[in-house]
């Protein structure tokens, strides 16, 4: 098996016909050694046998013995067995079946002969797949060495495969799709069964065309992901006869089913190892233009105004740079199908919309550990510092990062917008980073001062350091009254002021943070969470790493839930409070309509009080627990470290029963309650534990 590159030998362009020479030992004996499987008679024998015959010995097979052009794929293992004529324009002499082995012929009248060797995919001499001839000369005292050439014959009958393959589990890639001879725009996505080390599954197809196939074979993290790794290339050669009980091996030999060893077409885990994440080309048709030239190495474009046409569809070309890529696209954040038109070319539709568009195409290396970003947009880009600073001019505006940007050249960040100024715009970080410091702030700090009533941030990056002597810090923003989605934050946060300071935002009482992730470590005083220090904002498939400490309210997750929601969401940060810690809520305090489902929190809480695996402590109204889970140690509760009694829990576990409180969530499978739309387990992700599939394997947990 060849990835990438190294297959372009494996197209269909590749001669259909492979031969290779098949040993024959001839010669005229006065004695023979019996041959194992009885020839036939001639038909056209007579008593009146002349004398002086000859004998014919011919070695058929084994399979070893044939001589095997450098780089070429052969598909002799789908021989079963032989036949020989041995003729010229008065006799015929021809052989029963037979299969590898010596074989000898008797009684045949010295002269010239045609020798005809035929090769057969069954046992039974029904299914010819090649044939060879050569001429010699049998007389009386001589030897006579030969070779016949084997040489496929096509047939325009069907035939199938079944063809096993096996991948590392630590590519957390466990779905294969097939793709025959890239006439589909479609994959059905078949899930591996992993053993731990390896995931295995079977392709096979039937009623196949006889002839050449090309076979690209795709990787994904999900059914559903349109991430695709690959492709990975095979030529099949469908011969007649060669049913779906026969199959490839990693060399492009269809092989036997009598092999009790079949070899399983086996990946490494080098074949996933490029770290080239850039694309080749990104063309469009029928009316949108580029104000600048595409290049590789530019991340952000605009539509030229004008050339898009609300209502009209329009389709693209993108070129991947290595056929073995992951390449997804999204249009006005809404997933768009790609097609598959060769190992390194897709193509798609949008359909522009009124106002502004954006195209973005992510491309990820396959070994999974560099993804880069492409933005095409009629927004504003933003490309450098100033740039971005220049945001506290317009903060309604709509802006698209064009690339990475580090601002800590230019000293300590001013944070965008202010209280009375809050940004209400849409900000798209496209994927990419903003690298940010914040050195010795009263406080109010982040990359956002603060997101306002319809403010919209996403698909952002941001990391660096803040330290504050304030409160109200967050690694995206101070306060949040918008929403924000998609962001990753990896800063790294000091507070030691008074309250809120979370790796997220600091407080938030807005819309939806949804999608969201901090793993950098945050240090704050009371009211310090993951994701939120506090607030109200309905927050749903977020995780956070790292280490998160306060004095009082400190949680994985949020520092106090003051009410709202909490949907699809877990940490696995080491939690450190002095009192009132919790693996992934600190408090539950204020409203009455907390509910949170389908979460889990597995980091070490400890605090000299109230410290719980799941909640460090009730403080006000109630609150309801559906399939949640606390795994972490915790030096007080298993779940809640103090006052549970206005809880209501469904289908709850921690590792030591409590009051409402049973059994354990083990690694190694989903828990109940856990849709595998939502959610992945591996056991080279997370520990074992279940991921969330909308981040892929690029930041999870290791």
């Amino acid at each position: 098996m060849r990835t990438g590159t190294c297959h372009k030998s494996a197209c269909p362009n590749r001669a259909l016909h492979r031969s290779a020479a098949l040993g024959l030992l001839l010669g005229c004996l006065t004695s023979f050694v019996a041959c194992p499987v009885p020839f036939a008679r001639p038909s056209n024998s007579s008593s009146d046998i002349p004398s002086g015959t000859s004998t014919l010995t011919l070695s058929v097979g084994p399979q070893a013995s044939r001589a095997i052009v450098a780089g070429s794929t052969d598909y002799f293992g789908a021989i079963q067995a032989y036949k020989v004529i041995v003729s010229n324009v008065d006799h015929t002499y021809a052989s029963t079946t037979v299969a590898a082995g010596v074989c000898t012929i008797t009684d045949i009248v010295a002269g010239d002969y045609t020798v005809t060797v035929q090769a057969y995919s069954d046992a039974g001499s029904t299914t010819q797949i090649a044939q060879g001839t050569t001429t010699t000369t049998l007389s009386a005292g001589a030897t006579t060495s030969a070779s016949v050439t084997l040489s496929f014959t096509q047939s325009a009958n069907t035939g199938g495969f079944s063809l096993p393959v096996q991948w590392p589990a630590t590519t957390a890639l466990p779905y294969i799709c097939a793709l025959l001879d890239s006439t589909a725009a479609a994959y059905t996505a078949v899930q591996g069964t992993s053993d731990g080390t390896n995931y295995n599954a079977t392709i096979s197809a039937s009623s196949l065309s006889g002839g050449a196939h090309t076979l690209y074979l795709y990787f994904k993290a999900s059914s559903s992901s349109t991430t695709l790794f690959g492709p990975y290339v095979e030529s099949l050669n469908i011969w007649d006869g060669v049913t779906d009980s026969k199959w490839v091996d990693p060399s492009g030999n269809l092989l036997p089913p009598s092999d009790n060893l079949l070899p399983t077409l086996s990946f490494g885990i080098s074949d996933f190892a490029n770290s080239d994440a850039t694309l080749a080309g990104l063309n469009f048709s029928g009316g949108p233009t580029l104000a600048t030239a595409f290049n590789p190495t530019t991340y952000g474009y605009n539509f030229t105004g004008g050339s898009l046409t609300a209502g009209i569809s329009y389709p693209f070309t993108i070129s991947a740079h290595a056929a073995n890529q992951g390449v997804s696209c999204t249009f006005n954040d809404v997933a768009c199908p790609l097609t598959v038109s060769s190992p390194t070319t897709l193509t798609g539709t949008f359909t522009a919309m009124s106002g502004n568009n954006t195209l973005k195409v992510s491309v990820t290396a396959t070994d999974r550990k560099t993804t880069q970003n492409y933005a095409v947009t009629t927004a504003a880009l933003i490309a450098s510092s100033t740039e971005l600073a220049a945001l506290a001019t317009d903060l309604s505006g709509t802006y698209v990062l064009a690339g990475d940007i580090d601002t800590t050249t230019s000293g300590s960040w001013t944070p965008i917008g202010s209280t009375a100024t809050p940004f209400t715009g849409t900000f798209d970080g496209a994927g990419h980073t903003i690298t940010y410091n914040i050195s010795n702030a009263p406080g109010d700090s982040g990359l956002f001062y603060k997101i306002g009533y319809g403010g919209l941030v996403k698909n952002l990056r941001v990391a660096g350091n803040i330290t504050s002597s304030g409160s109200n810090i967050g690694g995206v923003a101070a306060y949040n009254f918008g929403t924000i989605t998609g962001c990753i934050s990896a800063v790294n946060i000091t507070a030691t002021g008074s309250s809120f300071t979370g790796g997220i935002v600091g407080q938030s009482n807005g819309d939806p943070i949804s999608c969201c992730v901090s793993t950098g470590n945050v240090t704050g005083s009371s009211y310090t969470g993951g994701i939120v220090g506090t607030g109200t904002s309905p927050i749903s498939h977020c995780y956070t790493s790292g280490t998160i400490s306060g004095t009082f309210y400190v949680g994985g997750l949020i520092g106090d839930w003051y009410d709202g929601t909490v949907d699809q969401c877990y940490s696995t940060a080491t939690v450190t409070g002095t009192t009132s810690a919790g693996g992934l809520i600190g408090d539950v305090g204020g409203g009455s309509t907390h509910q949170c489902t389908n979460c889990y929190a597995r980091g070490s809480v400890n605090s000299i009080a109230g410290a719980g695996g799941f909640i460090g402590i009730w403080m006000s109204g109630s609150a309801t627990f559906t399939a949640c889970y606390a795994t972490g140690s915790s030096n007080v509760g298993p779940f809640v470290g103090q006052n549970n009694a206005a809880f209501t829990y469904i289908a709850c576990y921690s590792t030591t029963a409590q009051a409402g409180i049973t059994t354990v969530l083990n690694a190694g499978s989903l828990p109940a309650g856990f849709d595998s739309m939502v959610w992945g387990q591996s056991a080279a992700i997370n520990n074992g534990y279940p991921y969330l599939l909308y981040f892929g394997t690029n930041t999870q947990v290791p």
